[in-house]
């Protein structure tokens, strides 16, 4: 609100009048700010709107700085590093702060998103365990089950048939072609047991599909539990793979924990790709690590606020927009590669490769160290 302002000039010009005093260090002024402590020397007894605006100001120091350092963060990628590597460095926000408020959006808007979503499992469970006890509810339930279980099998069914034909032509001998329509006979068989289980009693598939859903379990399919390959022993229900099990058996309950320890963690990323950056240009003497802390901060300036705009979006929308943030962040790393270290095509494109694979499996690894941290909650 209070860079905005500044665009249409909401600060009037301040002019000393002969003689007056800084009121905190008693120097005299020059102009609207001591030249000695820096104090602001306008009228300080203002309404309580604008003592509010200015500590929203304090608080993230947005001034018309904001306004000449968001459109080249986004669109200009690499301008600001080079321009505060080269000494511009009164034009634009600083790129740590920038980074600091970017991040602190990105924990607002996620910390709601878990919040909404915890409630949304919330009230899932609870519909659940009141329905059952409620016969209309339960065969309502089972229609809709087998209403989706129709589809699901006509779906699967023909797209195993193209499959099959597929998998025939390529298949050059008569051993080969009965290889593979035993295989598919079995997933066809497979499909059919899976569609006459709800179709044979749908109350019965109603029944046990809410009982889960009120304890915040999923109906697991063969191919899931085979993927696990291991089953839950009530035995060892202290050990790990107990306890991934009963994990990956609420798998709503367990990516809410995972989202919730993944975006506080997430500030991880700027040392880590800092430190890479510093190993793709390690050759480039006259860049020091600080160089690579700016750039740094202003990509992951730039990944916090885009993340945090698309979690913002509908339901609907949010798939599609990370689907043009996988497209657009790729781009933009590799343009602030040759924006801020001045890079050639060719090196930018495989520096980019590689710091996306870096960023990618750290965060993987992440990932997977929050996972292991998730399931001792289960």
């Amino acid at each position: 609100m209070d860079g905005l302002g500044s665009l249409f000039g909401r600060h009037k010009a301040f002019v000393p009048e002969p003689g007056q005093k800084c009121l905190n260090c008693e120097t005299e002024l020059q102009g609207r700010f001591c030249y000695a402590c820096g104090q602001d020397a306008s009228n300080h007894h203002r309404h309580i709107l604008h003592m509010i605006v200015d500590s929203i100001e304090s608080l993230f120091h947005l001034d018309g700085r904001l306004w000449r350092t968001l459109p080249p963060l986004f669109f200009r990628p690499g301008t600001l590093a080079k321009d505060y590597m080269s000494g511009k460095l009164a034009r634009h926000v600083p790129p740590f702060r920038t980074f600091l408020v970017a991040l602190l959006l990105f924990i607002f808007v996620s910390e709601g998103l878990t919040h909404h979503l915890a409630k949304e499992f919330e009230h899932k469970t609870e519909e659940a365990a009141h329905a059952l006890h409620d016969p209309a509810a339960v065969k309502a339930h089972g229609d809709a089950l087998l209403k989706s279980a129709q589809a699901d099998y006509a779906k699967e069914t023909a797209a195993l048939q193209k499959e099959r034909a597929d998998d025939l032509k390529d298949a050059t001998s008569s051993e080969e072609k009965a290889l593979v329509e035993a295989s598919y006979t079995r997933a066809f068989a497979a499909e059919k047991a899976e569609y006459d289980a709800v179709a044979a009693d749908p109350i019965a598939a109603a029944t046990h599909d809410l009982e889960l859903t009120s304890k915040g379990m999923a109906v697991l399919d063969d191919e899931e539990i085979s993927v696990r390959s291991f089953a839950y022993d009530e035995k060892g229900a202290g050990s790990l793979k107990a306890k991934i099990n009963k994990a990956l058996k609420n798998p709503e309950a367990l990516m809410l924990t995972m989202f919730g320890w993944g975006h506080r963690l997430a500030v991880l990323l700027l040392p880590l790709m800092t430190l890479a950056l510093g190993l793709l240009y390690v050759y480039r003497k006259r860049f020091y690590l600080f160089d690579h802390f700016l750039v740094a901060c202003n990509m992951m300036s730039f990944i916090f606020l885009t993340n945090a705009l698309v979690l913002a979006l509908p339901a609907e929308a949010m798939e599609w927009g990370f689907g043009v943030l996988t497209i657009w962040t790729p781009i933009y790393i590799f343009m602030t590669l040759r924006g801020a270290y001045g890079s050639g095509i060719l090196g930018a494109l495989i520096k980019t490769l590689l710091l996306w694979l870096t960023t990618t499996i750290s965060f993987a690894l992440l990932v997977a160290g929050i996972f292991l941290v998730s399931v001792n909650g289960f």
